[in-house]
């Protein structure tokens, strides 16, 4: 008597297995994704209350990372002009209350920003997520993961 497995089956576990891995690889990509744009936007917080709390004091912006009350790790991305950020986003602010992080990678690539506004002594922050290079669906499709969904991602 024969013992083991047909080709058949073996070939319909297979497809099951491919089947199953086609449609979790793309949410598991987007859920580590998420995860490092969290990274980001937990410094770029750090960045934005910093800038505040300058501004409120001096009423100015400040213009470099020096003049934050905050420490932001040094990285040495040859593709990072500023030198500051942490292992997957690149850090810069304009002393008009802009801060961006940007992905550092090829395909894929976007760039959060938390805009700062002072009113009356309130300071509002709101954030977009846009693509580093036009009709990068995947870079698009992180930023409406990272935002909660499509009609979020100019405001969230």
């Amino acid at each position: 008597m024969n013992q083991g497995f047909t080709l058949i089956e073996l070939l319909v576990v297979v497809l099951i297995i491919g089947i199953l891995s086609a449609v979790a690889l793309p949410q598991y990509q987007t859920a580590v994704e998420r995860s490092r744009a969290t990274e980001a936007l937990t410094q770029m917080s750090a960045i934005a209350g910093a800038m505040e709390r300058y501004h409120a004091q001096h009423d100015e912006w400040p213009s470099t990372f020096n003049q934050l009350d905050v420490d932001i790790p040094t990285i040495s991305a040859t593709d990072c002009t500023s030198n500051r950020g942490g292992k997957n986003f690149c850090l810069s602010f304009t002393n008009a209350g802009v801060v961006t992080a940007t992905r550092l990678r090829g395909t894929g690539a976007y760039t959060l920003t938390t805009t700062i506004a002072e009113a009356n002594g309130a300071y509002t922050e709101t954030r977009s997520c846009a693509a580093t290079t036009a009709n990068d669906q995947d870079a698009t499709d992180f930023c409406y993961a990272i935002a909660g969904g499509a009609d979020k991602v100019s405001n969230f």
